[in-house]
Formats: structure tokens, C-alpha cells, sequence
């Protein structure tokens, strides 16, 4: 997605989860939907066969008028590993108060989860990485037990978050975990491009 030029929109705290901070919003305003019922892949990754095209809509995908969550997925054939999930939460007007501080709370509390997880299992869940340049705000994520790396995105009032889930090996041992889940960073970065791009 191309980067728009920053506009100041400050946006009310809340005592729970702190002060909301300054962000950009895209030309577009905010966002409303999907260019199509799931996003699309628009090209195969390396060591990735088969996870391509438009993803396949999940039994818990709705769409109402308080907001989207397209829960999307991508398989080769009866859920064999690689595999590729895809959860876009669109916020819009509704009771929960401005859209963009709902994503942000959202997209907070993922946070805190996540960063829970690895003060409890530090072995298995590595700590968060920051993803600059995706969105307001993203992070990365690797799950060694779960062999599975993901990334979260805040971008205006949406938050999205893509999962890649690999062939696991009772015979890897940590440090083999690390390694193959770090070679599919590239991949599962610019797999969450392809669903931004879809934002609409």
C-alpha cells in the first residue's frame, strides 16, 4: 500500500488502555471493506505450493453494520500443511464509539496477549518484532511449538492479522524450529501486503 502523507487526527484516551496515539490516515479514509468476499494472493511463495488466489471464506466470516471479519484461509487440499490464515476485522460506526479507536484497542489488547504468552512459555513463544512500514502499527510473531509465524497489522480502523502454520517434526529441536519459521519471514510479510492491498 502506498504510504500517504501524514494528517494529524488526535483521538480521545481511554483510562484503560492508555493514551490512543496520533496515526495517518490513508486518502481513502476509512476502510469499509474487501475488493472481493476474501483477499487475494497474487503470487505463489518460494517452498509455499498451491497457497495462491483468493482465500476461502472460514465458517466464522460476517459481515454486518457494526463491522467485517473475514476469516480467510489458504491450503493445498484437506487441511495439509502450509497453510495460510487470514483474519480481517474492518470496525465501522456502531456503539462501540469511533472506529479507529476500536481497532486500536484491538489491535492493544492482541498485544498484550501475545506479549503474555512469551513472559509464559519464553521457550516456545519468542518475543514481538516490530514490522515497520506495514500500517499504523505491526508486529511479528513466532510460535516454535505451534511451528507457526504470524503478523498483526493496525491500519486505520482495521486490524489484520495473517498466520502462517508449517509441517511440524517431532525430530526438531528448538533451534531447528527457529530456523525454518525465520525462513518464511519474507514470505509471510509479503503475504499480509497482498491481503492490505485488498482494503477498501
Amino acid at each position: 500500500m502506498d504510504t500517504p502523507e501524514p494528517v494529524r487526527s488526535d483521538l480521545p484516551g481511554d483510562s484503560t488502555f492508555g493514551p490512543v496515539p496520533t496515526y495517518s490516515w490513508g486518502p481513502s479514509g476509512h476502510w469499509r471493506g474487501l475488493s472481493a468476499k476474501c483477499p487475494t494472493i497474487s503470487r505463489e511463495f518460494p517452498g509455499l505450493p498451491g497457497l495462491v488466489g483468493e482465500g476461502t471464506a472460514d465458517d466464522d466470516y460476517f459481515d454486518i453494520r457494526g463491522g467485517l471479519s473475514a476469516a480467510c484461509s489458504w491450503e493445498r487440499n484437506n487441511d495439509e500443511k502450509p497453510s495460510l490464515q487470514a483474519l480481517v476485522s474492518i470496525f465501522r460506526n456502531g456503539d462501540a464509539g469511533p472506529p479507529e479507536e476500536t481497532a486500536y484497542k484491538s489491535f492493544d489488547r492482541a498485544r498484550e496477549r501475545a506479549q503474555e504468552g512469551t513472559r509464559r512459555a519464553p521457550d516456545y513463544n519468542l518475543p514481538l518484532e516490530e514490522l515497520p512500514g506495514l500500517g499504523e502499527e505491526a508486529y511479528l510473531t513466532l510460535n516454535l511449538a505451534g511451528m507457526g509465524i504470524g503478523v498483526k497489522v493496525l491500519s486505520e480502523n482495521a486490524v489484520v492479522t495473517t498466520t502462517l502454520l508449517l509441517k511440524d517434526d517431532v525430530t526438531y529441536d528448538l533451534e531447528r524450529r527457529r530456523e525454518v519459521l525465520r525462513a518464511q519471514q519474507s514470505n509471510i510479510i509479503a503475504a499480509t501486503r497482498d491481503v492490505l492491498d485488498d482494503l477498501r
